[in-house]
């Protein structure tokens, strides 16, 4: 009888823990959060070498719970759009505090973002572009590389990928919430804008934007754009010769070697996209000049120097006259009023480059050419910086334009060049919002280049015609 009641009490315990259990489970299950989909490790691994922007202090009134966070080996992997539930989004709305809204929300717009990658030990250029769904040879234009093979441990990589960031809705939230993290178009971590009322639309007129800054990378730009009074005075002459020979107010042609190549010297402001961020007043000259900035011309060429600018040998022969060499043919064809001239990089000899560019530069005057003289960054066959030491005394002399790129770049890493010594390393979202938008070589240099000729056009163009769009050919 002892026995039976012994067994009968053992019984009941596991009875009673097991409806414990049963009801601690339940509990769990009632308050379980669904997990939130995320970037997965490696992704923000490469964000990480992002400077992040500066965030707004959190709402004094409420703040969201802090939640230790995950190691990057704890992170989910990414999911897809379509594995996103309505259950998800609103657990996530409910762990930020945010009470989801009745409104209907409005749709995600897809755009382009520039990430760094930092290559890491045992990753080729076809896992790197598997990881972001981008194509090889994607990453070989945007990072200017030639070889995929060429790639070391440590490298950063820029990543240009479509995401897609989801707007806040237009209903008020029912509480203040602290601004969540979010991917802006530069693929730089900012914060989300506190979600308010939408208002009532109503007429604003476009504003002016505002003046260009007077200090780029910390130097002024009277020391990098060089255009006295003197030499103001000088190029409204030279315009009105050449509107008397009948050059084309709103054509610029470009005179050099490869690094005012396309695509990546000013083209794409011709076609986009472009954000021209705190420059947005170069605006109306980029208007003006529409049609030039993607011309290539019959003066550019790889290997071009100021001895064979003028050489029937070197000029095109399917467009160029007999006996008629690249500069000539090309101010024939396009009779431009202003010319960017980049010489010097494939010349040696500082005597006989300094001979040839007074025959340049003449002949820019002689034809009502604005020439606007560019120094080089490159210290190719060019030690002592001969090259860029004459370029800055023939624009005192002759009283032209001189746009220094050469004193810009010093600050930059490795000068702004590529592994090569001479070529520009690129900037392909053309977006100068970004921080590192001035410090890549062709971001710094076509800026400088732009707001030299934004100089010129205000000095020779009278406000009135400003305006005035280019004619259609």
């Amino acid at each position: 009888m002892r026995r039976l009641l012994v067994i009968l009490g053992i019984a009941g315990a596991l009875l009673c823990a097991l409806e414990l259990g049963l009801l601690v489970t339940l509990a769990v299950r009632a308050t379980a959060v669904p997990v939130v989909p995320t970037l997965d490790a490696r992704r923000i691994a490469a964000l990480a070498t992002i400077p992040p922007s500066p965030s707004p202090s959190p709402s004094p009134t409420s703040q969201p719970t802090q939640t230790p966070s995950a190691t990057p080996t704890d992170l989910p992997p990414t999911a897809s759009p379509t594995e996103t539930t309505p259950a998800q989004t609103e657990s996530a709305q409910a762990v930020a505090g945010l009470a989801t809204p009745s409104a209907t929300r409005i749709p995600s717009t897809p755009h382009m973002a520039t990430l760094v990658h930092v290559v890491q030990p045992g990753e080729t250029l076809t896992s790197i572009a598997e990881l972001y769904g981008v194509s090889v040879g994607d990453l070989l234009a945007l990072n200017d590389l030639s070889d995929a093979n060429l790639i070391a441990e440590g490298q950063r990589l820029f990543v240009a990928v479509l995401v897609t960031d989801t707007p806040a809705p237009s209903a008020t939230p029912s509480r203040t919430f602290s601004p969540l993290p979010t991917l802006d178009d530069l693929g730089i971590l900012t914060a989300t804008p506190t979600a308010s009322q939408t208002p009532t639309p109503t007429y604003t007129p476009t504003p002016t934007p505002p003046p260009l800054p007077t200090m780029i990378i910390g130097l002024p730009t009277d020391l990098l754009i060089l255009i006295d009074d003197t030499t103001r005075a000088h190029i409204r002459e030279i315009y009105a010769l050449g509107q008397e020979l009948g050059n084309n107010p709103h054509a610029f042609s470009k005179i050099g070697d490869s690094t005012i190549e396309n695509p990546h010297f000013m083209t794409r402001f011709d076609s986009g996209p472009y954000n021209l961020g705190e420059f947005a007043a170069l605006q109306p000259m980029i208007d003006y000049y529409h049609g030039s900035f993607s011309r290539q011309g019959v003066a550019i060429k790889r290997g071009m120097n100021s001895w064979v600018i003028t050489d029937p040998m070197w000029a095109d022969p399917t467009q160029c006259e007999p006996n008629e060499g690249p500069l000539a043919c090309e101010i024939r064809l396009n009779r431009p009023s202003v010319a960017f001239i980049r010489l010097g990089t494939n010349d040696v000899g500082s005597e006989g480059f300094r001979e040839n560019m007074r025959q340049v530069i003449q002949y820019c005057l002689d034809h009502g050419v604005i020439p606007l003289i560019g120094t080089k960054a490159d210290r190719y066959r060019d030690e002592y910086n001969q090259v860029n030491a004459i370029l800055r005394e023939l624009a005192a002399e002759y009283h032209v334009p001189l746009w220094d790129f050469d004193r810009a770049s010093q600050i930059l890493p490795d000068h702004g060049m590529t592994d090569d010594g001479t070529h520009l390393t690129t900037f392909f979202t053309h977006d100068y919002r970004a921080s590192y938008a001035l410090w890549t070589g062709y971001g710094l240099h076509n800026i400088l280049a732009m707001m030299t000729l934004d100089q010129v056009w205000r000095e020779v163009t009278p406000p009135e015609q400003r305006t005035e769009p280019p004619e259609t050919p």
